[in-house]
């Protein structure tokens, strides 16, 4: 049977139990540090919309960018928009440049345009599809991207 053990001895045990719960921490949270790390370093630049696109879906609408780079990743533009009965105003389109895309392969720029799905609140229809920014109205494509 072992004596009582020694200031030393305890103050010892206690300071590897401290030091593997802080590695075990260190190991769970590094993970969701780097996920968080790489949604906050998202950086929105506004760009400009240059026309719409119809889809087979009545209520998405592709978004097609002036956009120099030579590619994109998809879902690094978000479009905003707000509607009424008789017309869509896009409110903002931005380029989500940095975290959240992991692994991005790139789609290469065709015409110097990118894109971005708008998903509407109903169908397009009649609707004519403003640029909220100066009032342009953008011209709307029923098949394809603008030439």
């Amino acid at each position: 049977m072992a004596g009582p053990r020694s200031r030393a001895e305890v103050w010892r045990t206690r300071l590897i139990v401290l030091a593997v719960a802080a590695g075990l921490l260190v190991v769970l949270a590094a993970p969701a540090a780097y996920r968080l790390y790489q949604v906050e370093r998202v950086v929105e630049n506004p760009v400009e919309a240059v026309a719409v696109g119809r889809t087979p879906d009545p209520t998405v609408v592709v978004i097609f960018i002036r956009w120099t780079e030579p590619g994109w990743c998809f879902g690094e533009f978000v479009a905003v928009a707000s509607e009424t009965p008789t017309q869509v105003r896009l409110d903002r389109v931005v380029d989500r440049s940095g975290g959240g895309s992991v692994g991005c392969a790139g789609v290469g720029t065709v015409n110097n345009l990118a894109s971005a799905d708008l998903r509407l609140k109903t169908p397009l229809g009649q609707r004519s599809v403003m640029r909220g920014s100066d009032g342009y109205l953008l011209p709307i494509y029923s098949a394809g991207p603008p030439p």
